[in-house]
């Protein structure tokens, strides 16, 4: 459940930082994959 829940904040803050920055588009795409896994990650091995 940590995991999962890593993962969601992970993806907010991606969120957070395309608002708040321009021109950084790729970076915060890979803030948002990398949460994105986590997230499943954490999903898949909680359901275990």
């Amino acid at each position: 459940m940590k995991k999962c829940l890593m993962g969601i904040a992970i993806l907010l803050f991606a969120l957070l930082f395309q608002l708040c920055s321009t021109g950084m588009g790729i970076f915060s795409l890979l803030i948002g994959s990398v949460g994105l896994a986590v997230a499943i990650g954490g999903g898949i091995s909680s359901e275990r």
